[in-house]
């Protein structure tokens, strides 16, 4: 008699489930319920990547079902608009070719090669975006089947898509090939997708680029279409007004119009600092040397300039030469090129000392400067530039301390963001790239290492796979800022290479007196510099908190007889640190207090005759209504205090 065979499934929740051999998530969902299974848009198992709901399970897989209340969830939504957006587009436009279309951060893209009379324009999406909610009303589902690699080249040459036809070649001989088709539009793709377009309440299309393909300036120039979509218009409506706002808060336009920075071509992307914008960098370089001295590193300053030979030996030679720049020879024939990175210099000044384990850890911090080549293309005010200033660190320590020090750098990234009021954020472990160097032994003893640390400390993550550095793998830290953008800023490189007898061969002296080899940490906390002070400049609208403003403190005399007292109470604050400033024009006070207000000044003071007289300040506090008028003296230790506490919010004095 023959016995069917089954597969043990467990849920989040620990319980779990029973099905015939061969089920797939859908098969899964619809064992909870009907209307979990009408809702499911995908799966997670074994906290991987999301996969299409029609794949099969394994037995003692763990399964997360995906439906429209989970984040993952949307990549799905949009990677199905895409095609949708494919259909329409091969609909109205005959002879189109279509490539690529995934779902990306925020929405997603189509990249098409258009015949030659086809002209895309704004009106042209529209009408694309009609036809697409047409589609969505009529009704779609996604069916998805294998194919053989010769059925896959014979259905796209047929049709002259060389775009597939090229992807199909390119596959590797054992990688299953799938179709999925929706309507009459039939398209290669892994998946996954949703079941039907029902869940697909809102979309739109939001812009077009010009696109190599491939990625390739040598090949085709195709079109590339970019649109969004949301499992509600609620959604869609706060996207697209966070998409305004972060118009308005550019922070190119806000570092001009609050004189923070400036960009010449004398030096092509090199933000030139203005006072103002510098008192921005102090305030953070300050709390960061005070919260690294607490922690107990030491900061060191490096040179910029180095010959070849470093690089070569710390491997970067290969990875990063391209994207050096290099001086000319010297009289004696060397070569310098500026570092791209720190750690080789901080090998090199560790190696001055004998290292014991009495020494380890050795924390070691640097604002480095480094230089790397970016394409003119692809420069982007703070965002992208050549002249880098990492806020770095290295640890050097032996391998039983790793675990605790990558925990102790965990809970300092965290400190650090909720400085800035990032609460948001997620953590993604990238893993082993094509391009490494190394044993798979260290990697994976690494890689285990960050996933425990991870674990250890209860902190959910996603895995990037081939995305670690080429010496170690890495855990990133991604912030969402105040318009629902994510960034990624915090980085924990774990890498067993650097301290290798071929590399830089830098060992301490164990208990047992034989020498044993360090492990490395690189890590950075806020990115760069002039990329963090960027984000914070949008995420902020350029309304920085007390301790942050470049201005915290403006004083408006009335008239000129109050000049020596607005005098006097702007030099009171600056002996007491604050950065403080006084407008005497001969403008109305109504005018200097709208003037404030566009630079973004925190805390504004009004002085008159009465002020003047009893020695008080009339306070007008951003974001609050209600104004004050106390001695002068209360005001300036309550100002003192906010910053040294580096509050996030302003604070009605009692």
């Amino acid at each position: 008699m023959l016995t069917r065979m089954t597969i043990a499934i467990t849920l989040p929740d620990g319980s779990t489930r029973e099905l015939p051999d061969g089920s797939t998530g859908l098969d899964l969902a619809s064992s909870i319920g009907e209307g979990l299974a009408r809702a499911a848009v995908g799966i997670q198992a074994n906290d991987g990547a999301t996969q299409d709901l029609r794949l099969p399970l394994a037995d003692g897989d763990t399964v997360r079902i995906l439906t429209d209340r989970d984040p993952d969830a949307l990549a799905v939504l949009r990677h199905s608009a895409a095609h949708l957006l494919a259909e329409a587009v091969v609909a109205r436009y005959p002879g189109t070719k279509v490539s690529i279309g995934p779902a990306i951060e925020n929405g997603f893209y189509y990249d098409f090669d258009f015949p030659e009379d086809v002209v895309i324009n704004d009106e042209s999406l529209a009408q694309l975006e009609k036809d697409i909610k047409h589609l969505i009303k009529q009704g779609r589902t996604w069916e998805r089947w294998e194919v053989t690699r010769d059925e896959a080249l014979q259905h796209f040459s047929a049709q002259g898509e060389q775009y597939k036809v090229e992807l199909i070649q390119d596959l590797p001989a054992d990688e299953p090939i799938t179709f999925y088709k929706q309507g009459e539009f039939t398209d290669l793709c892994r998946g996954p997708h949703l079941q039907s377009t029902r869940p697909l309440k809102a979309i739109k299309l939001t812009s077009t680029a010009g696109a190599y393909w491939r990625g390739d300036s040598d090949r085709e120039q195709l079109t590339r279409i970019y649109g969004t979509a949301f499992f509600s218009k609620e959604d869609l409506a706060t996207h697209l007004a966070n998409i305004e706002r972060a118009k308005l808060n550019d922070h190119r336009l806000l570092g001009t119009k609050l004189d923070l920075f400036s960009f010449d071509p004398v030096s092509p992307g090199s933000p030139f600092w203005h006072p103002r914008g510098l008192n921005i960098w102090n305030a953070i370089t300050d709390m960061w040397r005070a919260e690294h001295r607490t922690r107990g590193y030491q900061e060191v300053k490096t040179p910029i300039l180095y010959k070849p030979e470093l690089w070569k030996k710390s491997g970067h030679w290969d990875a990063y030469k391209d994207g050096m720049f290099f001086t000319e020879l010297d009289d004696d024939g060397h070569q310098f090129g500026l570092k791209p990175m720190n750690c080789p210099a901080h090998a090199t000044l560790l190696k001055t000392r004998r290292l014991s384990y009495r020494d380890l850890p050795v924390r070691m911090n640097e604002q480095g400067l480094v230089h790397r080549f970016e394409a003119s293309g692809v420069l982007h005010g703070l965002m992208r530039v050549r002249h880098i200033t990492q806020d770095d660190a290295h640890i050097f320590c032996a391998p039983d301390q790793v675990l605790d020090e990558v925990t102790t750098t965990l809970g300092f990234v965290r400190d650090l963001m909720a400085l800035f009021g990032f609460d948001d954020y997620t953590m993604e472990l990238s893993t082993r790239p094509d391009k490494a160097i190394g044993d798979d032994a260290l990697w994976e003893k690494a890689e285990a290492a960050l996933a425990e640390a991870l674990v250890r400390n209860d902190l959910p993550y996603t895995v990037n796979p081939g995305d670690g550095a080429f010496y170690g793998p890495k855990i990133d830290f991604h912030v969402r800022d105040s318009m629902g953008r994510t960034w990624q800023c915090g980085t924990i490189q774990l890498d067993y290479n650097m301290a290798q007898p071929e590399r830089f061969d830098i060992t301490y002296a164990g208990e047992d007196n034989e020498e044993h080899e360090v492990v490395v940490i690189h890590r950075a906390l806020l990115g760069s510099m002039e990329r963090f002070i960027g984000i914070l400049l949008e995420h902020y609208g350029g309304e920085f908190p007390l301790w942050l403003a470049p201005e915290q403190v403006r004083v408006l005399p009335v008239a000129d007889r109050h000049n020596a007292y607005a005098d006097e109470v702007v030099a009171t604050l600056r002996a007491r640190g604050i950065l403080a400033e006084s407008d005497e024009r001969t403008e109305s006070v109504g005018r200097k207090v709208r003037d404030a207000g566009m630079q973004r000044t925190p805390v504004v003071l009004v002085v008159g005759d009465s002020e003047s007289e009893e020695r008080t300040v009339t306070v007008n506090r951003r974001g609050v209504e209600e104004k004050q008028t106390v001695p002068l003296d209360v005001l300036v230790e309550e100002v003192v205090v906010e910053v040294a506490e580096r509050r996030m919010s302003a604070h009605v004095l009692a």
